[in-house]
Formats: structure tokens, C-alpha cells, sequence
């Protein structure tokens, strides 16, 4: 972690340059002033929580599945996953008139608000891979720029995990884990600037 910290600080040096590093300091110096900077009450103060005011979501998930009954498996455990934390409500896609026509329902999107959660195999260059999972919960709204009177649908919020492949794993597992701790970091954020549990509008395949 420490190293990590240290590479983050030198590769920000060229596009940071408020940040004093010499070209010749030490790893062990750019640890010290980057765990100082990150514990000023100042950087604390001038975080401003992006989950405030959202109440909402539209919830969808994407997983690799090699059955119908593991999928059918996973998508249980992601709704027993979102009940633990707020109301779910199972949303579709397709709507059925009275006369049995079928039609096409965008009343779950109404919000706005677009909680996405995916778990991918990590790859290298090659397409190789690498024996671990990425899971990632990133939440996406439109936002409205003024200056130049445009609508764009930007990431607010984002929150990875890695876990390592495992033969006697299946990928129900690595779901359950990983989405269980996405949610954790979700509901903290979440509850520190908003009262009440939130509601999901779920969509499932």
C-alpha cells in the first residue's frame, strides 16, 4: 500500500504541480509528505459526498455465467444482497397491456440514477488471464453543464475490489463476496449525508 501511495504521488508530479516533489527525493520521503497530505483536515473538509440527495437508484448487474441455474442463483443473491440495505423492487423491462400486447416500460429509469454493478476476469495485453477478478459499483446521473449547455451522464461514484481465482470457487461465491463489500463502502457514504434507507429499482436478466 505504502508503495502504491508512493507511485500515485510521482506519476501525479507532472500534472500536479502544486505538489513541491524533487526528482531526487527519496520513496521514503514522498510516503512521509503523501500520508501527511492525506491526513490534513483541509483535504477532509473540501470532500463533498456525491450520494447526497439521492434517494432512488436504478440497480443492474453483469456477470459472466456459464448456466441458467447460476445466473437465476446470482441474481437471488444480489436482490437478498440490496433488500439487507434498502427497499428493492423488481423492475422490468417489458410491460403487457390489457389486450395481451407487450410493450416497452421506462418508468424505472424515472430517477436518474444508475447503480451498476460488474465483475470481469483481469487480462493482460495479450488477452491472457491473470488469475484475478475485478468487481466494480459505480454510480452514474446526468449532470448539466452550464457553460456549455450540454446533459452528460458522468461516474460520481466508483468503488473497485480484487479477488484472486480460486478452483474451488465458483463464481457465485466471488459475486456474493464482492458485491457484499461494495455495498458496505456504498451504504457508509450513503448514510452519512442522507437519512433513511434508499429503493431499487432492479433490473434483471
Amino acid at each position: 500500500m505504502r508503495l502504491l501511495i508512493a507511485f500515485m504521488a510521482i506519476m501525479s508530479f507532472s500534472s500536479a504541480p502544486a505538489l513541491d516533489y524533487s526528482l531526487f527525493c527519496s520513496i521514503e520521503q514522498v510516503i512521509a509528505y503523501e500520508e501527511k497530505r492525506s491526513d490534513t483536515s483541509e483535504s477532509k473538509q473540501n470532500y463533498k459526498n456525491p450520494l447526497k440527495g439521492f434517494s432512488v437508484f436504478v440497480f443492474s448487474a453483469a456477470f459472466p455465467s456459464a448456466t441458467k441455474q447460476e445466473a437465476d442463483y446470482v441474481n437471488h443473491d444480489i436482490k437478498k444482497c440490496l433488500s439487507s440495505f434498502g427497499k428493492v423492487i423488481p423492475s422490468s423491462l417489458v410491460s403487457t397491456a390489457d389486450n395481451g400486447e407487450k410493450g416497452i416500460d421506462l418508468t424505472g429509469f424515472a430517477p436518474g440514477c444508475f447503480l451498476h454493478y460488474e465483475i470481469t476476469d483481469v487480462t493482460d495485453m495479450n488477452g491472457n488471464k491473470l488469475g484475478i477478478f475485478i468487481a466494480s459499483l459505480t454510480l452514474t446521473t446526468e449532470v448539466k453543464i452550464d457553460r456549455t449547455r450540454q446533459d452528460c451522464m458522468p461516474i460520481v461514484w466508483s468503488k473497485n475490489c480484487f479477488l484472486k481465482d480460486s478452483l474451488d470457487k465458483k463464481m457465485t461465491d466471488f459475486v456474493s463476496e464482492s458485491l457484499k463489500c461494495l455495498l458496505e463502502g456504498f451504504e457508509k457514504e450513503y448514510l452519512q449525508v442522507n437519512e433513511g434507507k434508499p429503493t431499487f429499482n432492479l433490473y434483471q436478466s
